[in-house]
């Protein structure tokens, strides 16, 4: 169960509570960037991809993604911390103990962090995926489908359907965020 308040748990606990859920949204983004990226090189590139694109590698890619992406979740740690409040003639009240950033200092370290947050995780992220699908739509439009080793309209079919499924599968998760209305 969560309790939030009295916080009991040490500052330890309390900074490893800031940085478990940074840890896993990171390991999120640069998975899907890795899988993306692997995805790219193997429509642009198939026979690199097939050389390189291994299971050895994946078993390497992994443990360094969850590096990362602990070393970029460190600095929440950081700034977490149980704070408790003081009655009137100064002593700390124990029960009033809380996990969270302490609102009384004003660091400015905090503000950069959430500046440099929102960009690495999600503005260069977003910048790079964006990029990356438009990169692959346009080698699956443009490029002429003769590279392929069974060029005709079986390969021009097969080129269209890959075009469809990229625009479904990345347009999907956004459709179940609209209003009922305009699904």
């Amino acid at each position: 169960m969560w309790v939030q308040y009295p916080w009991t748990w040490g500052e330890a606990a309390c900074r490893v509570r800031a940085m478990v859920p940074e840890t896993v949204a990171h390991v999120s983004v640069l998975t899907i960037l890795a899988l993306s990226g692997e995805r790219y090189v193997a429509i642009t590139n198939p026979v690199y991809a097939h050389t390189t694109h291994t299971l050895a590698r994946t078993t390497r890619v992994l443990p360094v993604i969850w590096l990362v992406s602990l070393v970029a979740a460190s600095p929440w740690g950081y700034f977490q911390q149980v704070n408790q409040l003081m009655d009137p003639q100064g002593v700390v009240l124990p029960e009033s103990a809380w996990c969270a950033i302490p609102f009384v200092t004003h660091n400015t370290g905090f503000s950069w962090l959430m500046w440099m947050s929102s960009v690495g995780a999600f503005f260069l992220p977003m910048i790079v995926l964006i990029t990356l699908y438009c990169r692959i739509g346009m080698v699956l439009v443009l490029d002429p489908p003769t590279r392929t080793p069974t060029a005709g309209d079986g390969a021009i079919h097969t080129r269209k359907m890959c075009i469809r499924m990229l625009g479904k599968s990345k347009m999907m998760p956004q459709r179940g965020l609209l209003p009922q209305s305009q699904k």
